[in-house]
Order: structure tokens, then sequence, then C-alpha cells
């Protein structure tokens, strides 16, 4: 696969570990999109999961799905039902 080189300086790879990056930047794209889970995108990388994740917290996306406010909320459910 040829990848223009303006693109590869754009996105801030590096040429000799394209295919890693480029399967974590996918895998990445993948989770934002909630098209994976958080564990699956791991497994696609081959990485370990904890790995995966300081890749994730370096490009500025949460690896949790649930905003602070649907946790609240989901905690205050369960109260209601005494859980």
């Amino acid at each position: 696969m040829e990848v223009p080189t303006a693109l590869l300086k754009a996105a801030e790879l590096d040429i000799e570990n394209l295919s890693k990056e480029a399967t974590q930047m996918l895998a990445l794209e993948l989770l934002r999109e909630k098209k994976v889970s958080l564990g699956r995108a791991a497994e696609l990388c081959q990485i370990p999961l904890a790995a995966f994740m300081e890749f994730v917290a370096k490009h500025g996306v949460s690896p949790l799905r649930n905003s602070f406010e649907d946790l609240e909320a989901e905690s205050k459910a369960a109260e209601q039902f005494g859980v």
C-alpha cells in the first residue's frame, strides 16, 4: 500500500512502524465510532489492553464509553432499586 509522505508527516506516523501504527489508528477510530469495544480494539491490534488504553488516552479518547453524567444517572437509578 502506498501512503503519501505528506499524510504520514501530518499523522506523525513512523514509516518503519507504519503497519502497527496504522492498525492502532484504525482501531482507535473504530472505538470512537463505537463499532468495537475497548477490549476488542486491543485484540485487533494484538497488544495488551493496558497498552491500548494508554494509546487511546494519548490520543484524547476516553477509554470509558459513558460520560460522567451517564454514570451518575446510572448510579442514582441503581440506588432507587436498592442495588
